[in-house]
């Protein structure tokens, strides 16, 4: 079966290598990465007809929302025949009187471990690097072991470039430490600027969005850049987003807390919204407990208590600690909107920095965020010293990140990112 394809050059390079064992496609946003992957799994499928294949995201929300919808949205521009089961997240392909199954999973929290015992002939990972080095090696190595049955195999990922992470070892630094891998391992990089069809805007947001930062390159270029020792929250400056607002200068206003849930942490910001800029006047830190940190905000705030006045936004996966806090608060507002704000699954790392970054940022009307550092001293230390880790990931080993995280939570809830621009910034 013949495919009408129209593609960009480095599209066509990553689709049409059907004999490198591992193949990359490294490259900046808006490239049409994760489209290149979809219409490469479809190829094998076809090359593999009767056979199986994986399709791997990092998490299951983004094989929901990006790589499912991808191939579906292919699969039915070549007119093949095809099912998809939910329950059990697999394409059906039919194509020549045979099926091809296409398996989709994802790889975080251990999840990559149920592609043991499938005997498959082709993989491919989208967004690779947004998993930590180890899980995706361990990942990929395990999708590389299925494969046993078919007639054309090849592991395949693309991603836009995270740092010295999975991508960088697996196909740069491992070749230069032996160039033998050569035969078998190729990575093509492309650019944001290779694709022709972006519109003009979206290429000038990503430049004012990074101008001044390392992840230009990264995230246009589709270069890897060493992220060690950049500021995660680069656009927070000690001139611009600096208050000594408390909340006496808040009168009867509703109380915006968020909490990033730690055993005898249990970091907790809170912030007032006026004009839709959001005022950090004060945080809770070291309460051992999620009931003993409710105790301590009713004490704290009584009449924001007593008027039902406060909105809280909790770390998602904190299931017990927001049972506790319903248990000790409304669960609705006076207005009958939900006092608990949060979705199914906290969103993904770098897009609730990015939403941190672009409220920190000074636009032509001024700041839209500020912090009181007499107050809220463990948020700024967040803000001014949490940097990025060798490996492109925001260092935890430092102790800086609970208080981010919670005032994370509260801004990507009510602003999150806009348009296309879901990048995470240095």
């Amino acid at each position: 079966m013949d495919l009408d394809l129209d593609l960009l050059p480095h599209q066509a390079e990553f689709i049409q290598d059907t004999t490198t064992r591992n193949l990359a496609l490294i490259g900046g946003y808006g490239c049409g990465k994760t489209k290149a992957l979809a219409t490469k799994l479809i190829l094998l499928s076809l090359m593999n007809l009767g056979y199986q294949g994986m399709a791997i995201s990092p998490t299951y929300q983004m094989s929901v929302k990006n790589l499912i919808p991808e191939i579906e949205e292919q699969l039915r521009d070549f007119g093949i025949k095809y099912k998809f089961s939910k329950s059990e997240m697999v394409f059906e392909i039919y194509v020549s009187g045979k099926t091809t199954k296409l398996h989709t999973y994802s790889a975080d929290n251990g999840n990559y471990k149920r592609m043991a015992g499938l005997n498959a002939a082709f993989f491919g990972f989208d967004e690779a690097d947004l998993l930590d080095t180890e899980t995706f090696l361990a990942a990929y190595n395990m999708a590389s072991s299925r494969l046993r049955k078919g007639r054309v195999y090849q592991g395949v990922a693309v991603s836009t470039p995270e740092g010295f992470k999975g991508c960088y070892k697996f196909w740069v630094e491992a070749v230069q430490q032996n160039p033998d891998l050569c035969e078998n391992r190729r990575l093509i990089q492309a650019s944001t600027y290779d694709n022709p069809f972006l519109p003009p805007e979206y290429i000038e947001e990503l430049e004012r969005r990074y101008n001044g930062s390392p992840l230009l390159k990264s995230y246009l270029l589709g270069e890897f850049v060493n992220l060690a020792g950049n500021p995660v929250y680069w656009k927070f400056t000690k001139d611009l987003n600096i208050t000594t607002d408390t909340i006496a200068q808040f009168p009867n206003h509703v109380l915006h807390v968020g909490i990033d849930f730690n055993k005898g942490k249990n970091a907790t910001t809170v912030a007032v919204v006026k004009n839709n800029k959001v005022y950090f006047i004060d945080e809770f830190y070291g309460h051992k407990d999620t009931q003993a940190l409710a105790e301590a905000i009713k004490a704290r705030y009584p009449w924001h208590t007593q008027n039902n006045a406060i909105r809280f936004y909790p770390d998602a996966s904190g299931f017990e600690g927001i049972q506790n806090l319903k248990r000790n608060f409304p669960e609705f507002g006076t207005d009958g909107k939900p006092n608990f704000r949060y979705s199914a699954a906290n969103p993904r790392v770098e897009k609730r920095i990015a939403a941190v970054n672009e409220k920190f940022q000074s636009t032509s009307a001024g700041p839209e965020a500020f912090v009181n550092p007499a107050r809220c001293p463990e948020l700024f230390k967040g803000l001014t010293q949490q940097t990025y880790d060798k490996n492109g990931d925001p260092d935890k080993t430092s102790d800086l990140d609970h208080a981010v995280d919670a005032a994370g939570y509260t801004i990507y809830k009510n602003w999150p990112l806009t348009g296309n621009v879901v990048a995470r910034v240095a």
